[in-house]
C-alpha cells in the first residue's frame, strides 16, 4: 500500500463528520493513496486514531462559545480563529466527503478562497433522491461546488437528476488495492464440506442507519 503523501506537498483538506469511524477504514485508506496533496482531515469527532495513526487531523472549534455566536450571527462565513489556523497550512482545495457532510461545508472553502470538492457515495444520492427535502437542501451544494465527484455512470446521472450541473461532475471509483489483498486458489475437495466465511459488523448501515435531518445543525 503506498504511503501518505510528503510533507513538502501542498495540503488539500479533506472533511468527514468522523475521523475514523468503526465503518469508515475505507476512507483512511482512501487517503493513504494521494499522490500530490497532502491530506489534513477535518471533522467534528476524532476517535480511535490509535488504531489509524498516520495522518494530521483536527477538529472544528463549533463548541466553543465564540464559534457558537459567530455561527449564528454569520452564518455564511467561519470563525475568524478557524480562519486564522487553517490558511496557516496553506491549502489548495477543501474537499468534504458525503453529501450530508457537505451541506453544513460551503462556507468553509468560501472563507478561505479555495475549490471546493464535493465527493458522494452511495445513500447521499440514492436514498436522499427519494427525498425532497434532502434534494432542496443539496441545491446550494451544487451551486457552489467546483466539482461533483461520484462512483460512476449511475451515480452521476442521479446527481444530474437531482439537479446538479452534469459539467461540474467527475467521476472518481472508490479504488481497492488488490496487491494487498492477494488471491491464493482454493479447491474443494469431494466430499468436504463447504465452509463460507463473512466478516462485518453488525449494525444498520447502507442508508438505514443515517437519521440526520437536513434541518439539524
Amino acid at each position: 500500500m503506498p504511503t501518505a503523501s510528503p510533507p513538502e506537498h501542498p495540503v488539500a483538506f479533506q472533511r468527514i463528520d468522523r475521523f475514523v469511524g468503526r465503518t469508515m477504514n475505507w476512507f483512511y485508506d482512501h487517503m493513504r493513496v494521494l499522490p500530490r496533496h497532502r491530506p489534513v482531515i477535518i471533522c467534528s469527532v476524532l476517535e480511535n486514531r490509535l488504531e489509524f495513526p498516520k495522518f494530521e487531523a483536527m477538529r472544528l472549534t463549533c463548541d466553543r462559545l465564540g464559534a457558537r455566536v459567530w455561527n449564528k450571527l454569520s452564518p455564511r462565513s467561519l470563525y475568524p480563529l478557524e480562519v486564522r489556523r487553517l490558511r496557516a497550512l496553506k491549502p489548495k482545495a477543501f474537499h468534504s466527503h458525503l453529501g450530508y457532510v457537505a451541506i453544513h461545508d460551503a462556507r468553509n472553502p468560501y472563507s478561505l478562497d479555495i475549490p471546493w470538492l464535493v465527493s458522494f457515495y452511495g445513500a447521499d444520492v440514492y436514498l436522499h433522491a427519494r427525498d425532497p427535502k434532502w434534494v432542496e437542501a443539496y441545491q446550494p451544494v451544487y451551486a457552489r461546488a467546483d466539482r461533483v465527484l461520484s462512483l460512476g455512470p449511475a451515480m452521476s446521472a442521479g446527481l444530474a437528476a437531482m439537479g446538479c450541473d452534469p459539467k461540474k461532475i467527475v467521476i472518481h471509483p472508490l479504488g481497492v488495492d488488490a496487491v494487498a489483498m492477494p488471491h491464493r486458489p482454493r479447491v474443494r475437495e469431494p466430499g468436504e464440506p463447504l465452509r463460507v466465511l463473512f466478516a462485518g459488523t453488525f449494525r444498520e448501515k447502507k442508508g438505514g442507519g443515517i437519521s440526520w435531518r437536513p434541518s439539524e445543525p
